[in-house]
């Protein structure tokens, strides 16, 4: 009886020792094991991402142009009668209309182009001063001489733009003008006194009109200008762009002549956009140090190493 029951004692104890190392050894392993990640802390890492970037854009280029004229002591247009002492200056009001594309080359550059109609109407005019005889008494007259220009070319004007910022652009290039009409009126007025009248009675005389003789069929010009892009919808797909420009041209716009045409213009472009996609990859973040039950998820647990089973040699002796 005394050894029955020690042994009722023992057996129990064997099976909870037993039970409780594998509930231990179940829980190591289960704690070692990949912890789950919540998809509220689900990290990025090496993810693709589809970016959008500027393929091209055109659209339609409307501008108002200040032209200058400017000569050096132009005495008047070959073949046709003047007694001007000399043209020098002179300007108007033109304007430009046509289309523009351009694409980018990088992220600060770009090469676009431009064809439109661009017409440098103006005049040169001169005033000179001189005394005459008014029935008999001196008198100071004002005579004005004028040349009346009509200038119209095709213009192909290829640029090179530089981003400033996202919406500011600077841009430089080249504009050659096909000349497709070329007009011009001339008449000399008198301006002062307003009782006075030339030989055929009238205030003016040497008018005449026509084509400009020996006018140059092709302008070359130097360009520089601004703009500042406005995008007016969600998509940034459509643009309004104001710009300022300036050109300077080394033409003449007579054969052998010192008249050349400069100019200012104010221009305003409505521009489409199109995008291509382009695939980028994300940089590894990190994943955060600890979890909300205190296991680091940035260095996976240690495993206890598991005891190699024990096997009993023919001598009997116990051996790992």
């Amino acid at each position: 009886m005394n050894n029955v029951r020690p042994l009722s004692i023992l057996i129990p104890l064997t099976l909870l020792v037993f039970l409780g190392s594998g509930l231990r050894s179940s829980a190591q392993t289960t704690t070692g094991s990949d912890p789950e990640i919540s998809a509220d802390s689900t990290v990025l890492v090496g993810m693709d991402s589809t970016l959008r970037v500027e393929a091209w854009r055109a659209g339609i280029y409307l501008g108002l142009n200040r032209t200058i004229y400017s000569a050096d002591n132009m005495e008047g247009l070959p073949g046709i009668p003047n007694c001007c002492p000399g043209f020098n200056s002179g300007g108007g009001l033109g304007i430009a209309a046509g289309a523009m594309a351009e694409t980018p080359l990088n992220e600060w550059i770009s090469v676009g182009g431009r064809l439109y109609v661009n017409t440098y109407n103006g005049a040169l005019v001169h005033e000179e001063t001189e005394i005459v005889d008014d029935e008999g008494f001196a008198t100071e007259a004002v005579f004005e001489h004028r040349i009346d220009a009509d200038i119209w070319g095709v213009s192909i004007e290829p640029i090179i733009l530089f981003d400033l910022e996202d919406e500011v652009k600077l841009f430089t290039g080249l504009r050659g003008d096909v000349i497709v009409r070329k007009l011009f009126d001339q008449k000399e007025t008198i301006l002062e006194p307003s009782n006075l009248v030339f030989e055929n009675g009238k205030t003016t005389r040497l008018e005449f009109d026509g084509t400009i003789p020996n006018g140059t069929s092709f302008h070359g010009s130097i360009v520089l200008g601004a703009r500042y892009d406005f995008y007016i919808d969600a998509d940034d797909e459509w643009v309004i762009s104001p710009e300022i420009s300036g050109w300077y041209s080394p033409t003449p716009v007579v054969e052998n002549e010192s008249w050349k045409i400069h100019g200012i213009r104010l221009a305003l472009i409505a521009q489409f956009l199109r995008y291509d996609q382009e695939e980028k990859i994300l940089e590894d973040i990190p994943p955060p140090s600890s979890s909300e039950d205190g296991v680091s998820m940035e260095d996976d647990p240690v495993l206890p190493a598991k005891a190699a089973p024990e096997t009993i040699s023919e001598s009997g002796d116990a051996t790992e």
